[in-house]
């Protein structure tokens, strides 16, 4: 772990667009003014891994594109691609996190499964740096606080890897409740810590209390007006997919399958160092659109309605280098033969690296319409095509997971054979970092194909646990090219 020191000093920052009022969504226009140097205060509690910081440009993290330089005009419904990118390189802060540990102890937990939970419990606990937040909670027949939340320092990061320690496992599980009470404490966090994160661990479906996998995946919603997030450990081949998929989408969070013992480490390594590599928090896009355009939807992410027709679209807090991909469609007509504006993308967030710095960016969309469809299709924009490649392939593979659930590993496999054509597709048309990311995604359905093939072939006794397997890791390859 990199060495630490506190920081009392002043920092001078530079920006590149305009503020936003506190909480509030509103409208901003991006500037290529002169860089501004303003006097601002780190978050409290933050400590930073550099002596002094050397001016960087402060390179806009937002792109944002029609789907085609021309739109065919006789389309009713057009698309426009939106990708966030977090800078990889950039002053490295340490901002306070308040984690709420929620573990399933039911009895199916028992044996390997409890013992992986309470490994991974004390993985994070000393990993956290002294001041941040950690509580934890199980849940069985009903929900237990073991710890409520605690700053960590020596003797408490000792008293709470002891209890994580003796935890057993009985009962039922009751998955609604934790979650609940989780997301309740992490959203009570004081604002000194502003990354608030969830984390739950759980081997099996709910069979107490609230049991629908909608009802549970809409808790994560509550927990967005404080930037709680979720992070879902799926243990083992029994857990609710359909709930953990939920919980993560609905808080922008992520999602893990956690098939053997093997992956814990790593999986562990993963969270902490994207946690540790916190780039902004209270993160979120709003979508403007122009006179006389209606925007109908946005995927990728979970579109709240803002005013005057605008959309809001929650992210929560950014890891250093993390992408996010978003589609958002709309209905425009015609004006004209000029280009026109057609919405505007917005991302508000505020800068961990600049003490927490409440900013604004924005790109404006445009294109022009033409009623040759040809010369539409000949104009696309390769990043939006790749987001939309994306997009559909993650939709298949969803597709071939409840194909695999199901016992069909043949008809997964035909599924995945489309995600894979699709893909290769735009890999021929690809350049830089596209091709890169659609090379790892062919890559990844290739060796998903393989192992839908080799399930298929399996023997009678084990072809169910190999089709389950098959399913679960499909499910994750489809949240991971989603952004999840």
């Amino acid at each position: 772990m990199s060495k630490h020191f506190s920081v009392g000093c002043i920092l001078c920052l530079a920006l590149s667009a305009c503020g936003k009022a506190a909480g509030v969504p509103h409208a901003a226009t991006a500037a290529s003014a002169p860089a501004v140097v303003l006097a601002q205060a780190p978050v409290p509690g933050a400590t930073i891994a550099v002596a002094s910081e050397a001016s960087r440009p402060s390179a806009s993290w937002l792109g944002a594109q029609a789907e085609s330089e021309y739109l065919f005009s006789r389309s009713r419904e057009h698309e426009a691609g939106v990708w966030i990118e977090a800078p990889r390189e950039q002053r490295r802060v340490h901002v306070p996190i308040a984690l709420s540990l929620s573990i399933d102890t039911s009895g199916s937990m028992e044996g390997e499964k409890i013992e992986n939970a309470r490994r991974a419990a004390r993985s994070l606990i000393e990993k956290l740096h002294d001041g941040d937040i950690v509580s934890i909670e199980t849940f069985a027949d009903n929900v237990t606080l073991r710890a409520a939340p605690t700053r960590l320092d020596a003797q408490s990061r000792a008293r709470l890897l002891s209890l994580v320690s003796e935890l057993s496992a009985d009962g039922g599980t009751n998955l609604f409740a934790g979650v609940q009470s989780a997301e309740l404490r992490a959203s009570q966090a004081p604002d000194t810590h502003p990354v608030r994160r969830v984390v739950v661990i759980s081997d099996g479906q709910a069979t107490v209390g609230v049991t629908s996998a909608t009802d549970i995946g809409a808790l994560a919603e509550r927990g967005k007006p404080r930037g709680v997030q979720v992070t879902a450990l799926g243990v083992g081949l029994d857990y609710d997919e359909r709930a953990l998929n939920l919980l993560a989408e609905r808080s922008s969070g992520r999602l893990f399958h956690i098939g053997n013992v093997e992956q814990l480490a790593g999986i562990m390594e993963t969270e902490i160092a994207l946690l540790e590599g916190t780039a902004a928090t209270q993160a979120f896009v709003e979508f403007v659109p122009a006179p006389g355009v209606r925007l109908l939807g946005v995927q990728g992410g979970t579109a709240q309605p803002g005013a005057r027709g605008s959309l809001i679209v929650p992210i929560g807090t950014l890891h250093a280098g993390q992408r996010r991909e978003l589609l958002v469609r709309f209905e425009a007509a015609p004006q004209g033969e000029a280009a026109q504006a057609l919405l505007s993308a917005r991302l508000n967030f505020n800068d961990s690296s600049r003490g927490g710095l409440e900013r604004v960016q924005e790109q404006l969309v445009s294109a022009r319409f033409t009623d040759d469809e040809a010369l539409a299709a000949r104009t696309g924009h390769s990043r939006v095509q790749e987001i939309v490649l994306r997009h559909e392939a993650a939709d298949i593979a969803i597709t071939a997971a409840r194909q695999a659930s199901a016992g069909d590993m043949l008809a997964a496999d035909k599924e995945l054979e489309k995600a894979e054509q699709k893909l290769k597709v735009g890999l021929a048309n690809a350049k830089g970092d596209e091709r890169e990311r659609l090379s790892r995604d062919v890559a990844r359905v290739a060796d998903a194909r393989s192992k839908a093939r080799a399930a298929a072939a399996a023997p009678a006794a084990t072809k169910p646990k190999a089709a389950r397997a098959g399913s679960l890791e499909l499910n994750d390859l489809s949240m991971d090219m989603a952004g999840y």
